[in-house]
């Protein structure tokens, strides 16, 4: 009986613990080698973290409510690929009327050696994280 307890709870908890993920949606124009490999590490970072939920649209796979969004673009040269990101929050009111707000002040510029592609998309996750637990203020920005 103990052990029925137990395994109820767990599913309750990971339910709920679904639940309280915050959405995530990327959209990235990158096709080179090395920042397809970075951009599969900041996926992974993603979808294996505890307080987010990797989405394929902006719909939410159907669920509406916000989204937290990261737009990334690539470029590379021999040996690094150059990645710019930035973040923003979308809502959708049915699956094809979606409103997307992209915060200027999060352009962020990340220089990638293509031998550690992996933990340069851990650190793209870090950033993220780090800005969606201390948004900018705008009034520092001037």
């Amino acid at each position: 009986m103990n052990r029925v307890a137990v395994f109820v709870f767990a599913c309750c908890f990971a339910l709920h613990a679904s639940d309280n993920q915050r959405s995530v949606f990327i959209r990235a124009q990158c096709d080179g080698k090395a920042s397809t490999s970075v951009l599969s590490s900041l996926k992974e970072a993603v979808s294996t973290s505890a307080r987010y939920r990797l989405v394929s649209g902006m719909n939410n796979e159907g669920r509406l409510g916000a989204v937290l969004a990261i737009y990334v673009v690539c470029a590379e040269r021999p040996g690094f690929a150059a990645i710019a990101t930035t973040y923003g929050t979308g809502t959708c009111s049915r699956a094809t009327n979606c409103q997307l707000l992209i915060e200027g002040t999060s352009l962020k510029l990340a220089l990638c050696d293509s031998k550690a592609t992996a933990e340069c998309g851990r650190r793209l996750f870090e950033t993220f994280n780090t800005y969606v637990n201390k948004p900018p203020s705008l009034s520092n920005s001037q």
